[in-house]
């Protein structure tokens, strides 16, 4: 389904205006300065300030039907463009991963993958040496469609001339769906830990559990634990640079006790145009209200995407590095963004409109490389 398109007079007046400036600057340029007067009543209307051409509009949309096809409306593009910048903001550690937006052609991602390395022998003794064939896979992840409740607009006309309304709508819409969209991937991101290689378990005192229907207590992210993280990546031959580090609240107040941790105006403005709000052993810190959940078993298990909380519940912490996570964003040139609208409904006394966002994403590896967990012990 496609978005309807309707007149926008605001959009007419200002591409009048223009053609009338670039007329009269032409005729001048071609020496024939009489030839401005043609343009004069078109400029003197445009210009005499908002009232006219509002009144005008007014008066227009009162008593004609805007013939289908003579402009193509702003409010529409305007609202799928907005949607399409707005998708990641407060939720920045998403541009931390490699974007395979350019090759969402449908719903299917296709990645190929590498096969085994070859085998290197030090003072090879028997020839010929054997012959192997590299198989190479491929790994496929799918986006899911991000739909917005529809919302009722009753005043149309202030929407189109007037961007703070529209905007602050718009705001209310978006804050929700960025947020589905971050917190759907990272439950993809996340380590499942099948031998727990790639789990690190907090070792710090003893405190509060602090998240919404957390009961007990818990041991708090300790510097030992990074250290953990850190050794596990390095261990993985994960680059130093690009080491991301994705934390909740809770766990920040632990991070906020160690010593080594850099605040904000010790880092540069490098990181502040990133999304992170300071550095600890080479990773990169993002805050969100929430990050990941496992249940409390030996070998944990990750709370699966809009599973409800328990109160054994145990908060973790996510590391990467920015090349071993993938993303993929639907736009508005592939299809990626659409807004739905419904006008004049003469039932709700105004326009309906409702937004689609397409997104997915993957772990570059099926053995998760380049991630770790930093999961709350329960004491």
């Amino acid at each position: 389904m496609k978005p309807k398109r309707r007149l926008s007079l605001t959009a007419l007046f200002i591409n009048l205006a223009l053609a009338a400036f670039t007329g009269g600057i032409f005729a001048i340029a071609m020496g024939q300065p009489e030839l401005t007067l043609l343009f004069a009543p078109l400029i003197f209307a445009i210009g005499t300030g908002p009232q006219l051409v509002a009144g005008f509009a007014n008066r227009y949309k009162k008593n004609h039907t805007p013939p289908v096809g003579l402009l193509m409306a702003l409010q529409t593009e305007v609202w799928a463009e907005d949607v399409a910048e707005n998708i990641y903001p407060k939720n920045s550690f998403i541009n931390q991963s490699l974007d395979d937006s350019m090759w969402l052609k449908n719903k299917t991602v296709h990645l190929p993958q590498a096969g085994t390395k070859p085998n290197v022998e030090v003072n090879r003794t028997s020839l010929p040496a054997s012959i192997t064939r590299r198989e190479d896979g491929e790994l496929n992840y799918e986006v899911e469609e991000f739909t917005t409740d529809p919302v009722l607009l009753t005043n149309s006309e202030e929407i189109e001339v007037s961007y703070a309304k529209r905007a602050s709508v718009l705001f209310d819409h978006m804050e929700q769906i960025r947020t589905t969209v971050a917190e759907k991937l990272l439950t993809i991101w996340g380590a499942t830990g099948g031998t727990n290689a790639n789990f690190v378990r907090t070792s710090g005192g003893t405190r509060a559990a602090g998240a919404t229907a957390q009961t007990g207590n818990r041991k708090a992210l300790a510097k030992a634990d990074l250290i953990a993280a850190r050794t596990i990546l390095t261990n993985m031959d994960i680059p130093e640079d690009g080491r991301i580090l994705v934390i909740d609240g809770v766990l920040y107040g632990d991070l906020l006790g160690l010593d080594d941790f850099k605040t904000l105006e010790q880092l540069g403005s490098k990181v502040i145009t990133d999304g992170a709000i300071g550095r600890i052993m080479g990773f990169d810190v993002f805050l969100r209200s929430s990050v990941l959940r496992y249940n409390n078993d030996s070998t944990p298990v990750m709370k699966a995407f809009g599973t409800a909380k328990a109160a054994t519940d145990n908060l973790s912490a996510l590391v990467f590095h920015k090349n071993f996570v993938r993303s993929a964003f639907g736009n508005t040139e592939n299809g990626g963004v659409l807004i739905f609208e419904r006008q004049n409904d003469p039932t709700f006394y105004g326009d309906v409109f409702s937004a689609l966002v397409r997104a997915g994403g993957s772990k570059k590896y099926s053995n998760e490389r380049g991630i770790v967990s930093i999961i709350e012990t329960t004491v």
